[in-house]
């Protein structure tokens, strides 16, 4: 009788040893697809470690973008950004939206953009830069009649990928010139650049600045 019951005691003890080896290894499998899974969404997402603004000129005179200029547009605008593509995976021109935000003590514009007609040749590597036109200018002396204004340009890692789709209705951004660049307006303190990647739903950059340029 006792050897039965001793019998039972064994059984009892591998019991709960089995179910705690069950359960290890049944906590181990998780882990191992779920850290599979985040490894291989990390890869799969492109990585953009280092886009910033590099560069802001503000003028009411305005800025010439030498990219631009193909002799058929007049190449002027009011408002230059530079983004520098510092380190991280290539991207493209196309599909991609631009948001952009021009502040000042008591105004602000901001408008939205995307680049769906744009190059999609050109691709934007470490070292590259983009450049922002705003605020197209066709009231210069170099400008002819015929020439084509563009409220918003691109230059795409030194190529022109202008023009975008412009701004939609009901942004604000074509208010720039009057809010910031005639005479007693607001004086324009903070410019703010943020770049989504459509196909993927990534920010290649969101970035702001106050270290703007007076060319005027």
């Amino acid at each position: 009788m006792s050897g039965r019951l001793g019998d039972r005691s064994v059984s009892s003890v591998v019991g709960v040893v089995l179910i705690v080896a069950l359960t290890i290894i049944l906590a181990a499998s998780v882990a191992f697809f779920a850290f599979a899974i985040s490894d291989r969404n990390m890869t799969d997402s492109p990585q953009f470690s280092s886009v910033e603004i590099t560069d802001v000129n503000a003028s009411d005179g305005p800025i010439t973008v030498p990219e631009l200029d193909d002799g058929d547009t007049c190449a002027h605008y009011h408002l230059v950004i530079t983004v520098s593509h510092n380190a991280g995976d290539d991207f493209t021109s196309d599909k991609l939206e631009y948001f952009i935000e021009a502040s000042g003590e008591d105004e602000t514009v901001s408008g939205r953009f995307t680049s769906d007609d744009a190059d999609p040749g050109l691709t934007a590597s470490s070292g590259d830069e983009i450049i922002i036109a705003l605020d197209g200018d066709t009231n210069y002396p170099d400008c002819v009649d015929e020439t084509e204004e563009s409220e918003v340009a691109i230059v795409f890692a030194g190529e022109s990928a202008w023009p975008p789709e412009q701004p939609e209705e009901g942004d604000d951004i074509g208010d720039l010139h009057n809010t910031f660049f005639e005479e007693n307006t607001d004086d324009l303190e903070e410019v703010s650049v943020t770049i989504i990647q459509d196909s993927t739903d990534t920010v290649i950059i969101d970035d702001s600045t106050t270290d703007i340029g007076d060319h005027s």
